[in-house]
């Protein structure tokens, strides 16, 4: 059953697997096919949703968990797709996105697992926070005129490689847990990622693949300046991991960065490098400097 009212389809409760709505409606309107998270699935069945033409505006949450959901068609005129209107459609797998549609709203395909390919218009100027967290992408291009992600747009796409040109990553987290983004074979040609996450994503690829030689060269070339921003962003796991797999073996640049470190106060980073240089290097002139810029 299809319940519209004033050209605007305000709830569907049914068990058809193929929806095509009536050419008419103007706007799907907030949980109209989905379903709130104290509620009962509204359409367990639904696969695929054909919209009209008519349809200018996607209302959030209009599609949330539409768990069956596979297909969607847009047309060729929808010009807004409001917030988390397609979240946790955990079988969707390929969106095509009209031309007009202006901006990717927060959370659109959050959770959406299945998600592997999407089409992004050059009409897009905006892709907001989340967008496609938790999402199944394997590959996206985004158009070439867009120079600013929000953060956490790509959270947790463990799978995507990405096409982007001139691309700054806002507050260094648009591509948090992303670590396939760059690949083993990538890591010298990435000059699109800020150097803080490019340094964040290099050194997780390396305590994946610990014996690759390409990283390993990559990371000692001007080890220092990479590191340092492991310290600057507090990354204690990770420089754990590092000291772990013996890549700080030079004495300069384990002293160098043990400065850095008691510069800033990272008490903890300290106490880990300094346990570090004991077991492999000894402490020698660095204690002169610990003695005289940091207080354990």
């Amino acid at each position: 059953m299809l319940g519209i009212q004033n050209n605007a389809l305000k709830k569907y409760i049914g068990s058809a697997e193929k929806i095509i709505v009536p050419d008419g409606v103007t706007k799907i309107e907030a949980f109209a096919f989905g379903h709130a998270d104290n509620e009962e699935e509204g359409c367990p069945n639904l696969k695929e949703v054909i919209l009209p033409a008519s349809v200018k505006e996607i209302e959030r949450f209009a599609f949330y968990q539409c768990r069956a959901l596979v297909k969607i068609h847009f047309p060729e005129n929808l010009k807004t797709i409001g917030q988390e209107a397609f979240r946790k459609c955990v079988r969707l797998r390929k969106v095509t996105l009209p031309d007009g549609l202006t901006e990717i709203a927060y959370g659109l395909f959050e959770s959406c697992y299945s998600l592997e390919e999407i089409y992004i218009p050059d009409s897009v100027r905006e892709i907001h926070e989340k967008a496609f967290s938790f999402c199944g992408l394997k590959q996206i291009e985004i158009p070439a005129h867009i120079r600013n992600l929000s953060p956490l747009v790509f959270d947790d796409c463990i799978n995507i490689k990405a096409s982007y040109q001139n691309i700054h990553f806002e507050a260094d987290r648009s591509l948090q847990n992303c670590i396939q983004l760059i690949n083993t074979h990538d890591a010298e040609n990435c000059g699109w990622i800020s150097a803080t996450e490019k340094a964040y994503i290099i050194f997780q690829l390396y305590c994946q693949y610990p014996d690759d030689e390409k990283l390993i060269r990559f990371l000692k070339d001007d080890f220092f300046h990479k590191f340092v921003k492991l310290i600057d962003r507090n990354e204690i796991n990770l420089i754990y991991k590092i000291l772990r797999y013996g890549l700080l073996v030079d004495r300069e640049n384990i002293n160098a960065c043990l400065r850095y470190a008691i510069a800033v106060h990272a008490s903890e980073i300290v106490l880990m490098l300094m346990d570090y240089k004991q077991k492999h290097l000894g402490y020698e002139e660095i204690e002169s400097v610990i003695s005289r810029k940091f207080t354990l």
